[in-house]
């Protein structure tokens, strides 16, 4: 009987080993995990930045490639006007004095 009881024993005891060696690995499996998703989670934020980064400065470069564009529009549009009061500009006064003189 008391084979029987140390026997027992002696299984519990060989149980509860596995048991905590399997609680063992369990945490080392979860603490290694979480180390391979920190590391995941910072790569997958790198490459983020970098996108973030790259589409930023091709966005930067069109605005500016645009805004030169329009400023070089906008000179010649007030160069063409320029061109064109000054060639028009005395006939345009003498038809205004014309207006105003004969209106009276």
């Amino acid at each position: 009987m008391d084979q029987i009881i140390q026997k027992i024993v002696e299984i519990e005891d060989e149980a509860q080993g596995i048991v905590d060696s399997i609680q063992i690995k369990e945490e080392e499996l979860r603490k290694d995990m979480d180390s391979q998703l920190r590391e995941l989670e910072k790569n997958i934020q790198e490459q983020t930045d970098r996108k973030i980064k790259q589409i930023t400065e091709r966005e930067s470069t069109y605005l500016k490639e645009k805004l030169k564009s329009v400023k070089e529009e906008t000179e010649a549009n007030i160069a063409t006007l320029d061109s064109i009061y000054e060639k028009n500009k005395d006939a345009w006064v003498d038809t205004m004095y014309k207006n105003i003189i004969l209106t009276k």
